[in-house]
């Protein structure tokens, strides 16, 4: 369903305001990082860690066509004045804007350069050491599960398949 929703603290009536082309998908997101404490909007966050899940109620404020639906969103954040904060827990006015957030010259630079995490032995907290690595290569040679050398080394299976990979620490 293509549409505005509404996400309302129903004691004061406080809304959040939404679109979306996909409702159940985006009802269900928004409850994963709400249920999670890891939701991007911390007004709409802290209400509902304060208040709980049973005090806000998800209700559809209008369908429309995705051509309109940006449009009809400024819309109802006008009608709701939901960024206000005596009013609502939307951030910003614009939902054109990106989620509100700019960015300076020198993060846009990082966020456009190659993207690769912090790992092997420049990750402080990396569980693993040089020496551990050779040991799992040599392990994954042998045709060793990634579930047992993972099981051994005390991580994931997924930090052991990036290593056979070459994911992570490539450089070793």
């Amino acid at each position: 369903m293509i549409c505005i929703y509404s996400i309302t603290h129903i004691d004061s009536g406080k809304v959040y305001i939404g679109s979306t082309t996909n409702l159940k998908f985006r009802w269900r997101d928004h409850k994963k990082n709400l249920r999670g404490n890891r939701h991007d909007n911390r007004y709409l966050q802290n209400a509902w860690n304060k208040y709980g899940e049973d005090s806000f109620s998800f209700k559809v404020v209008e369908e429309c066509a995705t051509d309109i639906l940006l449009d009809r969103e400024k819309a109802w954040f006008n009608k709701t004045n939901c960024c206000d904060r005596n009013f609502g827990f939307n951030i910003v006015m614009d939902p054109n804007s990106g989620g509100g957030w700019k960015h300076t010259e020198e993060s846009k630079k990082r966020m456009s350069g190659p993207r690769k995490s912090i790992m092997g032995i420049k990750n402080p907290k990396s569980k693993l050491k040089s020496d551990d690595i050779i040991i799992i290569r040599e392990l994954l040679d042998s045709k060793v599960s990634l579930g047992n050398i993972a099981k051994k080394f005390g991580v994931g299976n997924g930090a052991i398949w990036k290593i056979k990979k070459g994911i992570n620490w490539s450089h070793v």
